[in-house]
């Protein structure tokens, strides 16, 4: 996906390259650690680990590279599917609260594939373990908050909206090197390209 930056920089096509994959080889790393040593359930560690490595990723260096997050992950899904449902808290937690769900229910996953869930109280009763029980009660409360906020958020559009301009944005496919050595017979093709998808998009709507 960002190959384009290859006839601009191929240095700094590889150096961003080997920027992503040391933020998300140190996420993995950290929460390895932060797992292992402190013996913190995945469904709070990596939440927690990966959203703050997306959140410095966004902003830093140069403004960062605010691309492929987790959370945009979820943007496809149509607001009466459950995820559709749950995204709606990016309009108050932007894209990373959408991350830290996912995340929690990711870690949970590992959590339920990797720990020991249960142990034995003081009285030899097989109980939850506690990390557990609190990693449980998290998870349940945000994706049950999220829900909610989602069908509440959803329920509020016919009441919030109404009839407006219809927008269509008019994009071609054109390649790099076209961008910079531009030709007059090529600047011709792309505008004639962009009438058609113009056109084509007027005659979808009706009132056209």
């Amino acid at each position: 996906m960002t190959s384009w930056l290859m006839p601009v920089s191929l240095g700094g096509y590889v150096l961003l390259a080997l920027l992503q994959a040391a933020y998300q080889t140190g996420a993995i790393v950290v929460i390895w650690y932060v797992s292992r040593i402190y013996r913190s359930a995945a469904t709070i560690a990596m939440p927690l680990v990966w959203v703050s490595f997306e959140a410095i990723r966004a902003c830093f260096p140069l403004g960062g590279f605010a691309w492929f997050l987790i959370g945009h992950s979820q943007g496809s899904f149509l607001p009466e599917q459950s995820a559709g449902r749950i995204v709606q808290i990016a309009d108050v937690f932007g894209e990373h609260g959408v991350s830290f769900v996912v995340l929690m229910t990711n870690g949970l996953v590992v959590d339920l594939l990797t720990q020991s869930l249960f142990e034995r109280s003081r009285h030899g009763r097989t109980r939850l373990r506690r990390i557990m029980r609190a990693a449980l009660m998290l998870w349940a409360a945000s994706m049950v908050g999220s829900w909610a906020y989602g069908q509440y958020r959803i329920l509020q559009f016919d009441q919030v909206t109404q009839p407006g301009l219809q927008i269509a944005v008019i994009q071609t496919d054109v390649s790099q090197d076209n961008k910079i050595r531009r030709t007059l017979e090529q600047d011709r093709t792309d505008w004639a390209r962009m009438v058609e998808l113009t056109r084509a998009a007027s005659a979808g709507w009706p009132g056209a």
